[in-house]
C-alpha cells in the first residue's frame, strides 16, 4: 500500500506480497510504470535544476533530511500482513504526510522518493524500474498532499519558526484534507496498476481493500494522520525529534493489526474447515452428489415451504437397472464413472 498505506501489486499483498508468484510484466504494465514514474522524477529533477538552493531555503540541516528519509525507510521495512494477496501495506504514511507538510513540494517528493523502501529491493527480487515506480507513486502522493496542505494553510513556512503559534484547528483540517487526497491518489495508482497487471476492475479492487477487518483497520489507521498535527505544531520546539511522536502509536498499531490479522486467519480457517465438514456430511464421498441426509433435509424444507405457501410438492424417484452387471463386466472403475 513501500512508504504509503498501499503499495505495488504482486500475486501474493498488499502486505503481504508473495515474491514467489510475481505478476506478469506485460507491455501495459511497463507502459503504465513509465507513464507514472518519468513525470514525477522529471518534476523533482527540474525543480532542483531551477532552484539549486531549495534545500538551503528550508532552513533544515541536511542531516535532518536524512533522518526523515531513514525514518520512512525503517518503517517501510516492517510491513503489515493483510488478508489481500495483492496489496503491500506500510505504516509510514503519517511520517511521509508530515514531510509533505513541513517541506517545499519538491523536497517532500524527494524525501518520499528516497525513503520509500521494499525488502524485495534488497533481496534482488524486484526489477529496478518497478522499484522506481513504487517510489515514484509514493512521491506523487506526497506532491498532492503537499500542494493541498499549503493551499489550505498558506502560513506553512512559519510552522518551523520559534515563537509561532499555529492554529491547531486550522492545521488539523488541512491535515485531514491532505491525508484523504494523498490516500486516494495512492489508492488510484495501485488500482490502475492492478488493472493492467491482473485485469481486475479498479472499483472491484477498491471495494476489496475496504472490506472486512482490513477495511476497518484502514479507517482507524487513517486516524494516525492526525498525529501529523502534533509533529507540525511541535516541530519548532522539538525539531527532528518530533518524529518520535509517531514511534509509539505506529508500533502499537502494527502489533494490534498483526494480532487482528492472526485472529482473522484463524477464524477463516475454522469457517473453511466447518464448511468442508458440512459438505462431507451431506454429500457422497465417491460421486460428490447429495446423500440421504441431504435429501431428507431438503425434503423437510420443501414440505414446510409447501405448507406455509399452500402449494404442492412432488418427489421424483429414479432407478438404474442392471447396475451390478456394469460392475461385473467392466469393473468397479467404470461403475464409479457411470455413477
Amino acid at each position: 500500500m513501500p512508504a504509503d498505506d498501499l503499495t505495488d501489486v504482486d500475486l501474493v499483498p498488499g502486505q503481504v506480497a508473495d515474491p514467489e508468484a510475481p505478476v506478469p510484466r506485460t507491455l501495459g504494465v511497463r507502459i503504465y510504470e513509465i507513464a507514472v514514474t518519468l513525470p514525477i522524477v522529471a518534476y523533482i529533477v527540474w525543480s532542483f535544476i531551477q532552484n539549486p538552493d531549495i534545500l538551503q531555503h528550508t532552513g533544515v540541516p541536511p542531516w535532518q533530511i536524512i533522518i526523515w528519509i531513514l525514518a520512512i525507510a525503517g518503517v517501510d521495512l516492517m510491513p503489515v500482513p493483510t488478508t489481500m494477496s495483492s496489496v503491500n501495506f506500510s505504516l509510514s504514511f503519517p511520517i511521509e504526510l508530515s514531510v509533505a507538510m513541513l517541506f517545499p513540494v519538491p523536497v517532500a517528493a524527494l524525501i518520499a522518493l528516497l525513503g520509500t523502501s521494499d525488502k524485495r529491493e534488497f533481496r534482488g527480487e524486484l526489477p529496478l524500474f518497478k522499484g522506481l515506480f513504487i517510489r515514484a507513486q509514493i512521491a506523487g502522493a506526497a506532491i498532492c498532499e503537499s500542494l493541498v496542505f499549503k493551499h489550505m494553510y498558506p502560513e506553512w513556512r512559519r510552522l518551523g519558526e520559534g515563537g509561532y503559534h499555529a492554529l491547531v484547528w486550522k492545521v488539523g483540517i488541512a491535515v485531514v484534507c491532505a491525508s484523504i487526497v494523498g490516500y486516494l491518489i495512492n489508492l488510484l495508482f495501485v488500482a490502475v496498476y492492478n488493472y493492467f497487471a491482473l485485469g481486475e476492475s479498479p472499483l472491484g479492487f477498491i471495494r476489496e481493500v475496504h472490506a472486512g477487518v482490513f477495511g476497518e483497520f484502514l479507517v482507524s489507521y487513517m486516524g494516525l494522520a492526525l498525529f501529523s498535527v502534533l509533529v507540525i505544531t511541535g516541530y519548532a520546539q522539538y525539531g527532528i525529534f518530533s518524529v518520535a511522536i509517531f514511534l509509539a502509536p505506529l508500533l502499537f498499531a502494527r502489533q494490534m493489526f498483526q494480532r487482528t490479522h492472526s485472529l482473522q486467519r484463524a477464524t477463516d480457517e475454522l469457517a473453511e474447515k466447518q464448511a468442508e465438514n458440512e459438505h462431507q456430511a451431506l454429500h457422497d464421498s465417491l460421486t460428490g452428489m447429495p446423500n440421504r441426509m441431504f435429501f431428507h433435509q431438503r425434503l423437510l424444507d420443501e414440505i414446510e415451504q409447501a405448507r406455509a405457501t399452500g402449494g404442492r410438492m412432488a418427489v421424483m424417484l429414479m432407478d438404474l437397472d442392471h447396475f451390478k452387471e456394469v460392475n461385473d463386466t467392466l469393473g468397479h472403475h467404470f461403475g464409479d464413472l457411470l455413477l
